[in-house]
């Protein structure tokens, strides 16, 4: 899911202007996004499926973490990574952009299959911080509230324009980044809902489609492997002491084009670094 659906869930978090001014103010998230996923997915991992000690503590230090996030975002509203909205747009972001990925890689899920994943998300979501009380009953509560966040709360603000540069590149050896990054961007660009795709102006054409259908071909080949191979990343991730990192991207990016590509001239001309 990372790989495929790591972007997404990024962008559509950070749509979210009190999410994206909490990521430019206490985290990495708008310079090395994908290192600051892996630590999310790590804190994921240990919370679904590590020992009872080992869950409890994660939850502790996420209840930390979150006490000291607080801020006025670019609309000028005040916020705390401690609201229950905040911490249930997240957890849904990462629960959707699971299905998303699943039903786009492998196959459409039946209406019970989905709620029963929905299910299975439920109690992660109280460990992260959510309060029982606002979490939607049934997956089919879950889209409507989804849908009503987009419609309603999203605003694409400076900081959500730095993840998404960040984002289009994944972090791997330059020889083979340019490649993977188009197909990376295209696959987060394909998986976007509709409106988010629009409001942070990513172009969606025949060529950008076939890119994601190679992304997502990539991605069905590579659940092929054995099962002891696929799982050693979250074991891995379950058994150390220090998360795992990756080498940060730097220079340009496809994301950082992309933006270029739609900016004004004048901004063009400040982020080139022209006055």
């Amino acid at each position: 899911m990372v790989a495929v659906g790591g972007g997404r869930a990024l962008l559509m978090q950070v749509a979210h202007p009190s999410v994206a001014a909490g990521v430019a103010s206490f985290s990495d998230y708008r310079t090395d996004p994908w290192n600051r996923l892996l630590r999310t997915t790590e804190t994921m991992y240990q919370l679904a499926f590590g020992t009872p000690e080992q869950s409890a503590r994660q939850a502790a230090m996420l209840a930390r973490m979150h006490a000291r996030v607080t801020g006025v975002n670019d609309l000028g509203q005040a916020y705390s990574a401690t609201e229950p909205e905040l911490l249930l747009w997240v957890w849904a972001t990462l629960t959707d952009t699971s299905l998303a990925v699943y039903e786009r890689v492998f196959a459409e899920l039946s209406s019970a299959d989905r709620e029963q994943f929905y299910q299975e998300q439920i109690p992660l979501a109280e460990a992260c911080g959510v309060p029982r009380s606002v979490i939607p009953d049934e997956h089919r509560s879950f889209v409507e509230y989804v849908e009503r966040v987009m419609q309603t709360d999203l605003v694409i603000t400076d900081p959500a324009r730095d993840v998404l540069a960040a984002t289009m590149t994944p972090p791997i050896v330059a020889p083979v980044r340019q490649a993977m990054g188009s197909l990376t961007a295209a696959a987060t660009t394909a998986l976007l809902p509709p409106t988010l795709r629009h409001a942070y102006d990513l172009e969606w054409n025949p060529q950008v489609e076939r890119r994601a259908a190679q992304m997502f071909t990539l991605a069905r080949i590579g659940h092929r492997l054995p099962e002891r191979v696929r799982l050693l990343p979250a074991q891995a991730q379950l058994r150390s002491n220090r998360p795992i990192r990756v080498p940060k991207v730097r220079g340009r990016s496809p994301g950082a084009k992309i933006l270029e590509r739609h900016a004004p001239a004048k901004d063009r001309g400040q982020q080139n670094g022209g006055a």
